[in-house]
């Protein structure tokens, strides 16, 4: 789900009430482009709305970079651990199998009997 405001108040069918203008809405952007599609097939009905279109709040939160993550280093690293992982593989995905695989071998024997 993201978050988006659009520029004109309307009446979502989904939501089953009237969205203001500016109001923080969250939704899926397949739905958003729905509304904003929906909303000027009909422009000629109401007046004012060819130009309705929306904004997205929380987009530039999702593409933060972390600046403490080396991805290049953590993705040699799981290389030389022989773990298998996808190249587009998730930064947080990255370092949840480097702490998974860098336990320390004492770890790795419990309850293995030797």
């Amino acid at each position: 789900m993201a978050v988006f405001k659009f520029n004109k108040n309307y009446r979502d069918k989904e939501l089953k009430r009237e969205v203001k203008a500016n109001e923080p809405v969250e939704m899926t952007v397949k739905r958003a482009d729905e509304v904003v599609k929906n909303i000027r097939n009909q422009s000629n009905k109401f007046k004012g709305y060819e130009d309705f279109e929306y904004e997205r709040l929380d987009k530039d939160e999702e593409k933060t970079p972390d600046d403490n993550f080396d991805r290049e280093a953590a993705k040699k690293r799981l290389e030389e651990l022989g773990v298998e992982f996808k190249g587009n593989a998730k930064n947080e995905t990255l370092k949840n199998l480097l702490e998974e695989h860098e336990q320390p071998e004492a770890e790795e024997n419990v309850g293995d009997g030797k």
